[in-house]
């Protein structure tokens, strides 16, 4: 497992990430999107960015919410199994598919 992912990972499973303010955590998915330029996990932050910037969201709309949050979920899941394709395919828009 690359040192990227392994921050990225880390950050993700830090107790405040799934909260409702999250987007002082672009810097950090800044820092490794510099690193991890033309990878899969380019994609990943990316996506995440989308995460991030949903806090308003996640806070009016609760099916919103749980809907991200498992998400959000299953890609630290995938991302520990280093499934890179499969954590590509979350994008914080819709739920899916199972693992």
């Amino acid at each position: 497992m690359n040192e990227e992912l392994k921050i990225l990972i880390a950050l993700l499973e830090e107790p405040e990430f799934p909260g409702l303010n999250t987007r002082h955590y672009n810097v950090h998915i800044q820092s490794i999107l510099k690193s991890v330029s033309g990878t899969q996990l380019e994609v990943i932050c990316c996506n995440l960015f989308h995460y991030t910037d949903d806090g308003n969201i996640r806070e009016k709309d609760a099916v919103y919410r749980e809907m991200q949050y498992k998400e959000l979920s299953k890609l630290i899941t995938l991302l520990k199994k280093e499934k890179l394709e499969a954590a590509q395919g979350i994008n914080f828009f819709h739920e899916t598919g199972g693992l």
